[in-house]
């Protein structure tokens, strides 16, 4: 995304996976939508830079849409990931700016969440840094 907030910023790719079958994948990069806000953090973090904003590229709606049909052939649509409720807002904002029929569940499954009760289920105290999980010591 360009940023953390899904009202200002835009998705600019999307890449997914069946977790039941891994080698079922997804991955699209767009053009974002128009006026949408670009954080530089944001870029330094996806990787990306002005190449959102070229006219050339397959727009959102386009990879929203192909998302959805990719997603229609999984059994189990449930959200999964590092921070999947982050994932999910900007999916179901894209969906409705565009109009676009389409439900995604707000139940979602929170890998680091999983992890970190897994340690703890094995005796070992997840590691800690800034007064936070170190996701880096959580596998």
């Amino acid at each position: 995304t360009t940023g953390l907030e899904p009202k200002k910023n835009s998705i600019g790719s999307i890449g997914a996976l069946d977790f039941s079958n891994p080698s079922y994948q997804f991955y699209e990069e767009c053009r974002i939508w128009d006026g949408a806000e670009i954080s530089q953090q944001a870029l330094e973090i996806n990787g990306f830079r002005e190449e959102l904003r070229n006219p050339d590229k397959q727009s959102l709606e386009t990879i929203i849409k192909k998302f959805i049909e990719w997603a229609d052939e999984i059994e189990d649509k449930t959200p999964a990931g590092e921070n999947p409720s982050f994932d999910r807002d900007f999916l179901i904002d894209s969906i409705g700016r565009y109009n676009i029929q389409y439900r995604i569940f707000h139940k979602t499954i929170d890998l680091h969440s999983l992890a970190y009760a897994n340690h703890l289920k094995r005796g070992i105290i997840p590691p800690t840094k800034n007064g936070r999980t170190d996701k880096s010591g959580i596998r």
